[in-house]
């Protein structure tokens, strides 16, 4: 907990910088056997022009009983473009996926 502690004190800095940002603390009671967990999510996202913005996300989730991490970077690009009537985007990320069992990088496109 310390540690979520000094991570979110160490990125309050870079809220300045920002255009949009988000901090999220969930508690998440298991049903059926599943094991609750604890969750932070931080997202800073930054407006390049009309057309781009840019985002990093950080995710930490650790589980109550067993302590097991797991823990996400992830950068995010979002062009988009305006018809008038609706806005057309998309938004492609690429991450790191950290938790006890192994890392690995992943790639997304919405």
């Amino acid at each position: 907990m310390k540690k979520l502690l000094a991570i979110l004190l160490a990125t309050a800095s870079t809220l300045a910088l920002a255009d949009n940002v988000i901090i999220e603390r969930a508690w998440t009671n298991g049903l059926n056997g599943a094991k609750d967990s604890d969750g932070v999510l931080m997202k800073y996202g930054k407006t390049v022009n009309k057309n781009l913005e840019m985002d990093f996300q950080f995710q930490t989730v650790q589980t109550e009983t067993t302590n097991s991490m797991s823990t996400r970077l992830e950068v995010g690009i979002i062009p988009s473009y305006d018809l008038g009537f609706a806005k057309l985007y998309a938004r492609a990320t690429l991450g790191e996926k950290y938790n006890t069992t192994g890392n690995f990088t992943y790639m997304g496109i919405e």
